[in-house]
Parts: structure tokens; sequence; C-alpha cells
């Protein structure tokens, strides 16, 4: 189908669903193969890539006499997993996180994605995605215009592609082409999204030689934390560049735990987050004395629609601050942040309420 059509790659969509009761060829157990199944699933799929002359310059097996053979149109191709096991990165380098609902929730919704794709990148999954707009809408339960606007802003900081779908019930769902504006929000964060590509080069490269994901848990940096160990609605990405999208129906806010030992800046603004203390770029010789590392808070960030919390880290690395310059380039394109942004220490009473004490 590749070669006929012209296709660069594919979903592997499935590859979980092994029936316990089944019958299999080799004779094994299918209860001693269920887990190896996502992995065989991936490698019958990297086999038809190679196949299709899919991998550059790697060579192929020719079907006709059998000889390894140089790919000559040197095509790239990828094909995404959404089944997965311990071995799967060996066939699989892109995953997915499968059919979320049209929803905000932590259970199957927006923030289970983010969710999944965080606790993928500490299982080996190292570059993963979501269908932008989640995908499966039940009767009562469709998605709006909010939920698309604000899954389009996760996905440019946190998805590996960035990819949109429109759902197992497509006239029911807002879609990317039922407005100017939709359009329009699609158009500057695809741009956001390329923007940070060569920063993401530059950690694929890392995850190549280490394994790393590219959008990163906090507790990955911060395992003496508790607080930062616990949270799965702010990520990092990579080491320097710290997101916090607004994954709440009907909200203009942004609540950001900034970790201890290093200080922050508001990318958009440039302005140090509060309540913090000093930063030492991880470099405690470079404290001024008498002073000590930036310790962790809680703050409250405008965040309306269009504009998603993101924060730089003092001290950050070439590319990251290339990254968050290029940022405020576009966010100059789009004429400027909203004014009146501010980032401030969480007020206590809401800090309460949101049960962070």
């Amino acid at each position: 189908m590749a070669l006929n059509t012209g296709a660069s790659g594919w979903m592997a969509d499935f590859g979980e669903y092994l029936p316990f009761d089944c019958a299999l060829h080799s004779g094994e157990s299918p209860l001693a193969v269920h887990n190896r199944y996502p992995e065989m699933w991936a490698e019958i799929n990297k086999r038809a890539m190679a196949r299709a002359g899919l991998f550059g310059t790697d060579s192929r097996r020719d079907e006709d006499d059998g000889e390894t053979k140089e790919n000559d149109d040197e095509r790239e191709g990828v094909f995404w997993s959404r089944s997965a096991s311990s071995k799967s990165p060996r066939f699989s380098s892109l995953f997915w996180l499968g059919d979320q609902l049209v929803s905000w929730d932590a259970h199957d919704g927006m923030k289970s994605a983010l969710c999944g794709m965080l606790s993928g990148g500490l299982s080996g999954l190292a570059l993963s995605h979501s269908d932008i707009g989640g995908y499966t809408a039940t009767p009562g339960n469709s998605r709006s215009v909010e939920l698309l606007k604000r899954w389009m802003e996760l996905s440019s900081l946190a998805d590996a592609v960035f990819r949109t779908h429109q759902g197992n019930r497509p006239f029911h769902n807002a879609q990317i082409w039922d407005s100017d504006e939709l359009l329009d929000h699609l158009r500057w964060f695809t741009k956001l999204h390329v923007i940070l590509g060569k920063y993401r080069g530059s950690l694929m490269e890392e995850t190549r030689k280490t394994g790393l994901p590219v959008t990163r848990p906090m507790v990955l940096h911060y395992a003496s934390d508790l607080i930062a160990s616990a949270l799965a609605t702010q990520f990092l990405i990579g080491r320097d560049l710290l997101a916090v999208p607004v994954m709440d129906r009907g909200t203009n806010k942004a609540h950001a735990y900034l970790p201890p030992g290093d200080v922050w800046l508001d990318v958009w603004t440039t302005q140090r987050a509060p309540a913090q203390g000093h930063g030492f770029g991880g470099d405690l010789s470079a404290l001024p004395p008498g002073t000590e590392p930036g310790h962790g808070a809680w703050v409250t960030v405008d965040a309306p629609v269009g504009w998603p919390a993101v924060f730089i880290r003092i001290g950050a690395g070439v590319e990251a601050t290339r990254a968050a310059g290029a940022m405020r380039e576009w966010a100059a394109e789009r004429g400027g942040v909203p004014p009146g942004r501010r980032v401030t220490p969480m007020d206590p009473v809401e800090k309460l309420v949101l049960g962070l004490y």
C-alpha cells in the first residue's frame, strides 16, 4: 500500500487485544504471549516499513533474489504505535496515547493524555503524542471549541508530532475547519510546534544516547521534592523549559509549581518568577555569598486562551535559550503578550481550596 500510494507512514493501531482463549500458531499459551504481542505487532510494522523502502539509506532485502540492497530513493517514513510493552521501543520510535474522551478529566480525557505521556516516558516510550481534541465522543459529551483550543496548546508544547483527529463522531465535535478563529488558532500553534523543532531535535539526540524522554515528568529532575514528584499537570521539555498548560474548563489562570534549586523566568515576558529566592543554574559555587538556592513555590499565572504558561530556567542551555527567544518573536508576530500579564505568588485561600497545603 505504501508503495502504491506514496504514503510515508501510518498509524499502527491496536495490537493489545490478544484474547486469552485464542489458539496461537506457535502453540504457546496466549497468557504467556499476551504482553509480548504489542512488541510483535510493532516488529511487523517495522518490517513493513523496510519492505516499502522507508528507512532512508538503510538496507532492505530484495524480494526477488533475497539479496540485501541499498534503498535508492532514500525515502524516510514513520509509524506510530498505540500498544506497547517493555521492548516496544526496539521496533517503534513513536507512540500515541490512544482514544481519550473529548473531555477535560484525568480519568480518560485531556489530563489523562498528559499523565500517560509522562508515565510512558519513564517506561522508555521517549517520543509520544495524543489526538488533538481527543477522540471518543459519547451521547451528551462532545468536543467544545474551548477544549479543542486548549488541547492544541498542550500538544504544541508536549507532543513529538502535532496531529489532529476529527474523532469518532465528527458532526458532534468542534472541528478545526468550523471557523476562521479555530483555523487561526491551529495556524499559530502549529507554528509554535515548529519553532520548538530545533530544541526538540537536540533533545531527541539526547534521547538516542541516554533514553531520556523529550517531554519529562518533574520527578525526573526533582526526585527529592515531594510536590514535584507527584505532579502530572505540568511538565519539563528537556531540562530547561517548564510548561503548565490550562487543562480546566472556563479559566484563564494556570497554577504552577516551581521546584527548588532553580529560579524560573516567564518565557513570554522574561519576568522573574516571584517567591523563589535566588537561582544558581545548578552551580552552587555561583551563589552570591549569604544567599540560598531558589526554593519551591506555587505561583498563579495569567493564561488566557492562546497563552499557555511556559518558563525557562536561569542557566538554561543554548538551544533552550534560543527556543525561548524564538517563542517571544512568535508572540510579537501575534501582536504581543496580552497587557497586564502577571505571575504572582498563589493566594493562600486559593491554595487551600485547591488542596495544595
